[in-house]
Parts: C-alpha cells; structure tokens; sequence
C-alpha cells in the first residue's frame, strides 16, 4: 500500500484554507479535514493517510471508548494526480486563487505547476538545461509570478533558477516587455483544456558550479534572494545587481539547509546543518556573524520553521529522533557560548519519526506532521496559560493572543485566601491609614496578628502604659526593652496560694507589671482577674479562662470555667468534665510528685487532649524545672500569653534568656506579634522586613513603620517600602488616601501644581519671597482686622518683578499675601501654622487654555457658563 511505503513524505498546510493541506510522495494529493463541534482542537488526532479515494473516517477523542466522543474529526481525499511523481519539495501559490495551485519539485530538476480542480492537470513545466534533483522551491511573497527551484551542482552550470510562470512560448512577448527582470505580477488563467506547456528559458541563473540545499526570498525586498549551498555558504544574492558577486559568509561547517525567515523579524533568517544539528540565527543587515546559535544534539536535522502565530516560536525535526522540539528564541542569549546551551521549551512524542511537519498559518500553536508510513496527526500544543492579579483585584490570564480578564467574588474580602493586593487595596479603602486608633478599630473584631499590634500600639499612643507612655510611644518600646530598663531593684515574692510557696514562686517588679499589662496581664486588682476570666467565657474560651486560672495557682477558678463549659456545649463537653474531675484531684502534695503528677505527665495521655491550653495546664502543673519549657516551648497557647507566664514565673536571667529566644524566632518567622517584644528599633525592622518577605503585606509594613522612620530613625529599606506603597495607592486610583498618608507622614512632598511668572519662568511661591529684599519698591503693607499683625502684599513677580497676570474678570493683578515671620524665626522655618491668604484671593486658572483669575471670580462665572470668560477663547473650562 502506498500510504505503507517507507518514502520521504512532504507535508503543507494551505496557506488560504485552513481545512485543506498538500502531501507530496510518490504523487500529488490534497486533503480536507474537518472537525465538527462546538469546541476548538485541544487534544492531538491521529488519522491513517491510506484512505481510499472519496473514503471519509470519523474519529473521536476517547481512545479507549470510555468517555462518549465530543468532537468529531474526518479528513477527506479530495484530489490526487498521479501524473506528478517521486515529490522532492512542494510549494502553494502565494494567491488565493479558483483551484488551488501548487508548485512542484522532482528528481529531474523539473518544477511542475500544477492544479486540482475538474480536472487534475499539469498546466506548465519548467525545465533546466541539465537534469538533476530539485531541492527547494520558493514563491516570491511580492512578484508571485516569479518562483525560484535550488537545484543540485553540476559543472558549468547553475543550480539557482528564477522562472517566471508568465512567460508563454505560444504568445511571445514584446522586447519592451522583455527588458530584464521586468515582469507582470498577475497570477495566470490557463483553460483546462490546452497541454501543459514547458519552458526552458528561465528569468535569472544564479549559484554557478555549486548546489542549492535551500532558498528563501526576503520577505521586504522582492528582488534579494537568500540561498543556503551543500558547501558551508549562506548567500544573498540582489537580482538588480552584478549576480556573480553576491554577498556571502561561511554558515556552517558543511551544507546550510532550512532557509528561513521569522515571521516577525523580515531582517533575521535561520539556518541548520543536518551534519552537526546547529540551527543559527542571521540578521541579513550584518551577515558576518550569526545573532545566535544553537545545538539541537539532533542527528540528521531535518526541518526547522518559524511559527507564523507566535514570535520567537522554531520547531525542529530529526530523522533519527521521534519526536519534535520547539524552542523559544524571544531573549537572544548575548554570546554565541551561551546559546549552546539552550534547550527547547517543549518536546512533543511522537510514535514514529516524523517526515515533515506544516505549522497551521492561523491557529495558535497548531501543526500538521507526517511520518514515512503514512500518518498524519493534527498537534494542538496548550501551553501553560500566563496568570496574574492586576492591581483593582481583577485576574487576568493569556490564552493565544487573547487576554481574558475577569472579576472574583468581593463577598468574603476578609479571608486569607485572596490576593494580598486585593486585601490591601480593600483594607486601604475601609480606613487602614496611619491613624492608630482606626486601625485598631478595624481589626477589632479580627482574631490575627494585626488586632494585637495594633492593641499594642494604641495602648503606647494613648498613654496607657505606665507613666513614661509619653515618651516610650515615640519609639514604642517592647518588651524586652521594658524589662531591661532602670528602676527600683527586683524583689522576688511568692504568691499566696494553698500550694508550697516554694514550687511555684513568682516575680513581681515595676518592669515585670508593665510588661504583663502589655500582655493583657493587668490583674492587680482581684476583680481585674475575675473579669477578664468572664469576658473569655463569654466569648467561649472556656479553656483558656481555666489556663489562666491555673497559672494563676487558683485551681478552684479553673475547675469552675471548665464546669460552665461543659454546661454550656453540652453533650460535647464531655472532655472539660474529665479535665475538671481531674484538676478537682490536684492537691497540695500531688504537684510535688507522686501517682498524680506522674500520670500528667505520661506523653500518651496528654496526646488524648486535644486541645493546647487544657494541655498546658497539665504541664505547668506537673512541670519540675524551673525553665517550664513544656509550657513556653512546647506548647501551641498564644504568644502573648507565654511571654506573661515568662515574666511572671522566670528567674531574672531566664527571663531576659527566654525573651531573646522568643525575639530570634519572631524575626526567624516574622511573626508580626513580635513586635511587642523587640518595639519598633532596628530588630524590629528586621521582622517586618521578614514579614513582608514572607506575606507581600509592604502596607502594613509601611503603616507601622512611619510612625518612627524618618522621625526616630533612618532606614532605607522603609524608604523603599514608602515609595512602593504610594506606586500601589496611585495604581487604585485612591488619590485621597495617598494625600492623607503624605500629609500624616509630612515628607518633603516636592509640589506637582505651581504658579510661575510669565517673563522668567520662575515659581511665584513663599520661599521665592522669602529671598526676595524686604525694600521691594512694590512691595506694600496692608493692615488685617487681626491687631498687631501686619502683611506684605506682593503684586509683582519675586525674581524678574514684572507685574503678576490679571484676573481674567475683574482685570486686576494678582497679588500674595505672605505672612510675616514672628520674632525668633527664619525664612527656613516651616510656615503650616502661619495665616495664609483667603481661599477667594488665591490663583484659580483652567488646565487646558491656563487662563483664570480669583477663586471667588471663577466659581460666579462657571455658576452659568461653560466657556472660557477670556474673548475668543472657546475652551469649555468647566468640562476640563
């Protein structure tokens, strides 16, 4: 069966029907294929080419019958002419024309025009002087009517041909019409009915005494033709110029095939040698040295071709090698060293090693191949689809050369599962700002690491904390730092409780109490206690109202909150009632050892209890070191509530160890609750920068951080933060919250809207004034309603002192008013506090056409206007 013969099958895509394509062997056949469904190809069909003439096949995608088929897929014989034989290369007409045309190559070095249509002919046949294999045919995309065949070498004469299929040896031409290279570009009407005609005259012979492997025109200059020879050279050769010295460079070490040019780029071309499998890239302006080169590690390189849909695309076959290669050459590596390295961004099986491959000229990442024995498969490549959040919360991801936008559900905002730009830009629009107490409004109701910093920090700016508040909030001093600040010396006391005072002793200082309150540890006061313990078995924290209480050495409390927790869960409380009954067992001697203790502290017990803080519980009290690492390391009870029961049961040296341990890992894992141990110093810089390297949250980080940098400390890092932050806030367009948070932080914010005087260009501004000699003979003293306050009133520029413009209503000048300095000051000094001029007095001008006038005038006027007040301006002001 022919479809079963081991030959060389070439395979084409129709560049003018995407359901028809050419393969050319040992005859000539056209082919349609259809896939019928409502979906595009987006899995690979394989079909059998040896199909009786007029036999249609249907094939589905499910390849082990499981699943019904969704898309039907047929291809069709349409025609075949088996007048053309033993097809070497094949080339469709560049135009669309009645039947499709197609040029062929054979073994005689003979080019064969031939056509399906009623009938299947051969309308024209082109015939070099000396019989030898043609190895490539190329339509010229500009003058279609000229076609050029690369033909082997033999001595004397030329293996490049430019024919012209116009040319007609039945209606000579004219010799006005035979001046040299002049030629019609209309395509030809032949009747079907008159003989193929052969012609033996070509347009231009080019390549003398050496083979053609390969040739392509350049795609923007119809007269420059580009050749690949079996013997190293890349050619181009100028059809307008002297044909025997055309330029040329040594491409590879032996034959250049594959001349190809990029789709994209008409000036860079690609070449491979079958010998060594290296594909270069040229660029046609500078020939003398490939732009890029890459190793295939393909024995016996076949084919390369430029994707016509996507840029940078090249796919390769091998003869030896069943499979094909596509690389990606978007970013040219800088040295030809570093190409040799690059291996193509995909690699596509195949069953059998391909024979050709036709890339679709319109589907995205689609192609036609064939093997030797007659399989044709349709490949449709899905490439992984680039996705990426923009900046209004909105995905957006690329399928071909569509970008497919859409909107996610806003409903739950709040969780953690969105993007961080979406949180932020939502959090920034419900108030998240440099106001403290805002912020801790905000995440009042929340049950994460921002409730407690903010907790933290507005306890600092309220002056909560201790008598020092003041000033500890202008660097907002953590832990650590409380702990190890002066004050009276540590005085170590023991709780009174019915236990041995001597197995739980606690530590009670000045430093210690302070840093409890920061912990939400302020249980001075005996109802402190018993409200605090109410407030967490009203929110159900039944657990660690009984922790608590343990740690409290108040056993009794604990067996009581677990009590009302077992009443209130009911039958799923059934653990706090064991825990309870066992509490309810501890006595005095129990904690000191014995059956008790033991059994608290059998690891398979504990592991019965779920949950940390009835664990905990167990732990403190059946723990015989005086470092408790069961319950500050071993344990899942909250930060803050390990950093309390450090300071109050620790030694001083284990205290202050602890702590430090507790800073390490905080900044280790940016555990943003860190913060309240390092404050807001150089290490806690540190942890934000680990927090927002670990969550994208620079907003936070920014929020925090400006309340002490620039105006405690300097930090570049913050300063990139800031800079980032504002980049984000003018991306959502939230042009009010960016104003807010420049004026909280009060940076040098270089003004963006200015007036300047119309002579010199200078700005008309305070400082400008200010430099300007209090003698100003048009400088004049105006007297306000306020006594003993007097101001200058400027009408004239400060640098040039030409007048300042006129109101463009009221024709008068311009003038400023600038506050006078008060004694003590300088020009330098800032000047927020000082009056200024009434908002009706201030310049007022239109964007658009720059005429204006007073404040005051300007709104009367477009009050019941539209248009400019100046004459012959037809500026629609208020529109602008």
């Amino acid at each position: 069966v022919w479809a079963r013969m081991k030959v060389h099958k070439i395979i084409q895509w129709s560049p003018h029907d995407s359901s028809h394509f050419a393969i050319g062997s040992s005859d000539l056949r056209l082919y349609d294929i259809k896939i019928e469904g409502c979906r595009k190809v987006t899995k690979d069909m394989t079909f059998q080419e040896h199909l009786a003439e007029n036999q249609e096949v249907e094939v589905s995608d499910s390849s082990d019958g499981s699943n019904p088929p969704r898309d039907k897929k047929s291809i069709t014989l349409l025609n075949a002419n088996y007048e053309v034989q033993l097809v070497k290369c094949l080339s469709w007409f560049p135009e669309k024309t009645i039947s499709p045309l197609i040029a062929v190559g054979l073994p005689n070095g003979k080019v064969l025009l031939t056509s399906f249509g009623n009938t299947n002919r051969i309308t024209k046949e082109f015939v070099p002087k000396h019989p030898r294999s043609c190895n490539a045919l190329a339509w010229n995309p500009i003058h279609t009517n000229q076609i050029a065949a690369g033909l082997d070498k033999i001595r004397g004469d030329f293996s490049t041909i430019v024919w012209d299929v116009n040319v007609s040896n039945q209606f000579p031409t004219s010799p006005e019409s035979q001046t040299k290279f002049q030629t019609s570009d209309r395509a030809f009407n032949i009747s079907p009915m008159d003989p193929a005609e052969t012609i033996s005259k070509p347009l231009a012979e080019l390549a003398n005494s050496e083979a053609t492997v390969a040739l392509a025109w350049v795609p923007d200059t119809p007269s420059c033709l580009v050749t690949g020879t079996g013997i190293k050279w890349l050619r181009i050769y100028d059809l307008r110029a002297d044909l025997s010295a055309p330029q040329s460079v040594v491409a590879h070490a032996k034959s250049v095939h594959g001349v190809t040019f990029d789709p994209f780029n008409s000036n860079r071309v690609a070449t491979f040698s079958p010998e060594d499998g290296i594909i270069k890239l040229w660029d046609i302006r500078a020939l003398s040295e490939p732009i890029f080169s890459l190793n295939s590690n393909s024995k016996g390189l076949q084919q390369i071709e430029w994707c016509p849909t996507r840029s940078g695309i090249l796919a390769s076959i091998a003869k030896e090698e069943k499979c094909v290669k596509y690389w990606g050459i978007r970013d040219i590596p800088t040295s030809e060293s570093e190409a040799q390295n690059v291996k193509p961004i995909r690699v596509r099986e195949t069953m059998e090693v391909l024979s050709s491959f036709s890339w679709h000229p319109n589907s995205q990442y689609q192609m036609l191949t064939v093997t030797s024995s007659g399989v044709v498969e349709v490949v449709s490549l899905q490439e992984p689809l680039p996705f990426k959040w923009n900046p209004m919360g909105h995905l957006g991801f690329g399928f071909g050369n569509l970008i497919v936008e859409g909107e996610i559900d806003n409903a739950k905002i709040d969780t953690e599962e969105y993007d961080i730009s979406v949180l932020m830009r939502h959090r920034a629009t419900q108030g998240y700002s440099m106001d403290i107490a805002t912020n801790r409004k905000l995440f009042e109701k929340s049950t994460g690491p921002l409730k407690h910093v903010w907790e933290w920090m507005n306890g600092y700016a309220s002056g909560n904390y201790g008598k020092d508040g003041k000033d500890q909030a202008e660097i907002f001093q953590g832990i650590s730092s409380v702990l190890q600040s002066g004050g009276p010396k540590k005085v170590e006391m023991y709780d009174k409780a019915s236990y041995d005072k001597a197995q739980f002793p606690t530590y009670s200082t000045p430093q210690r109490t302070q840093a409890l309150t920061l912990c939400g540890w302020a249980f001075e006061r005996k109802d402190a206690f018993e409200l605090a313990l109410t407030r967490l078995e009203a929110e159900g924290e039944y657990e660690r109202a009984a922790a608590l209480a343990v740690f409290h050495l108040d056993v009794k409390r604990a067996i009581l909150s677990l009590t009302r927790g077992s009443q209130a869960r009911g039958k799923a409380s059934s653990n706090l009632k064991l825990v309870a009954m066992a509490l309810a067992g501890c006595g005095e001697s129990d904690v000191k050892g014995g059956l008790w203790r033991d059994t608290c502290l059998d690891p398979a017990l504990l592991s019965e209890i779920a949950h940390p803080y009835l664990r905990a519980c167990f732990a403190f009290l059946g723990n015989d070191s005086k470092t408790f690492d069961p319950v500050l390391k071993r344990s899942q009870i909250s930060f803050f509530d390990k950093v309390a029961f450090a300071c109050r049961y620790l030694a001083e040296p284990d205290l202050i160890q602890a702590i430090e341990d507790m800073i390490d890992t905080s900044i280790k894992k940016g555990t943003l609750e860190g913060l309240t141990l390092t404050g807001l110093d150089a290490r806690g810089l540190n942890l934000l920068e680990k927090y927002v390297d670990d969550t994208g949250d620079i907003q936070t980080a920014v929020l925090i951080s400006s309340h002490v940098v620039p105006k405690k400390l300097k930090d570049s890092r913050v300063d990139q933060w800031v800079k980032c932050y504002r980049e984000l806030l003018d991306t959502w367009q939230l042009w009010h919250q960016r104003a807010k948070f420049d004026m909280v932080r009060r940076d040098s914010v270089p003004p963006q809207v200015f007036v300047r005087c119309n002579f010199c260009s200078q700005s008309v501004s305070l400082g400008m004034i200010g430099r300007r000699n209090r003698n100003n003979p048009r400088t004049t003293n105006t007297a306000t309603t306020k006594p003993n306050f007097t101001k200058q009133k400027i009408s004239s520029c400060p640098s040039c002192r030409k007048a300042l413009p006129r109101c463009a209503l009221c024709l008068m000048s311009f003038s400023v008013i600038v506050p006078p300095l008060p004694s003590g000051t300088t020009r330098q000094t800032p000047q927020q506090s000082l009056t200024s001029q009434p908002f009706d007095d201030w310049f007022t001008w239109c964007q658009t056409c720059r005429h204006g006038g007073h404040s005051q005038h300007m709104i009367q006027w477009f009050s019941s206007h539209d248009k400019c007040p100046v004459s012959e301006c037809n500026c629609n002001c208020s529109l602008c």
